[in-house]
């Protein structure tokens, strides 16, 4: 697998093709994406439960197989129902992956309104960029914000977001949410680039890009 890398705007680089672990925990496959296939990002959440196999799998990669934490990008997320207290959050993410820090730490969706307390974004923000001043998180990112939102925030970010994870395929390309991010020093990185995973599972699902015959 090519290790092409992208040059994020805080200077840092991640590598442009990552591996999503949503419903995978199974720690060999992840170790042999790593080792073998040959992924250098590795993308997980603590809402998708499996950050203790995926920091298994990396750990085991950089303690048999032959590569270095620096090689390696690992990105994790908070949850709404986390956003009174992020930096306890990353720590017990950090916690289940066995690590010292993350590459990235991304805000996975912004669902303010059904956080318990309600916590303002610009409030949620300052504490995400705590989390880069303390060293506990190389980067700060988003995930699934729109035009509007990440516009916002821009206004008062001391960090400024470096990503922007949003769902990008041919179905849904989001040329002007890419264009916008482009614009403004956002990396926009594609989630569901084959098509949305949920229109695969149920009886009406269409958005399936592999049976396309051109790809």
């Amino acid at each position: 697998m090519s290790h092409r890398v992208l040059k994020l705007a805080n200077g840092h680089t991640m590598p442009q093709m990552g591996l999503g672990t949503l419903f995978l925990k199974d720690v060999k496959a992840i170790e042999h994406a790593i080792t073998k296939v040959g992924y250098r990002h590795i993308d997980t959440a603590s809402i998708t439960m499996n950050e203790k196999e995926v920091g298994t799998a990396v750990n085991n990669a950089i303690d048999h197989g032959g590569l270095t934490r620096d090689e390696l990008f690992v990105t994790t997320k908070i949850w709404h129902n986390q956003y009174q207290d992020p930096e306890a959050a990353l720590k017990k993410s950090l916690s289940q992956l066995k690590l010292d820090s993350v590459d990235m730490y991304v805000i996975h969706w912004p669902n303010n309104f059904f956080s318990n307390p309600q916590v303002p974004m610009h409030m949620l923000w300052q504490d995400m960029e705590r989390l880069v001043d303390q060293g506990l998180t190389q980067s700060i990112g988003l995930s699934n914000f729109n035009i509007q939102l990440t516009a916002d925030l821009l206004t008062y970010a001391r960090h400024k977001p470096v990503y922007n994870q949003v769902q990008i395929n041919p179905y849904n390309t989001q040329a002007d949410a890419v264009a916008f991010m482009l614009a403004n020093n956002i990396a926009p990185v594609a989630s569901s680039p084959l098509g949305r995973l949920a229109s695969k599972m149920g009886p009406k699902g269409t958005s399936d890009v592999t049976k396309e015959a051109v790809v």
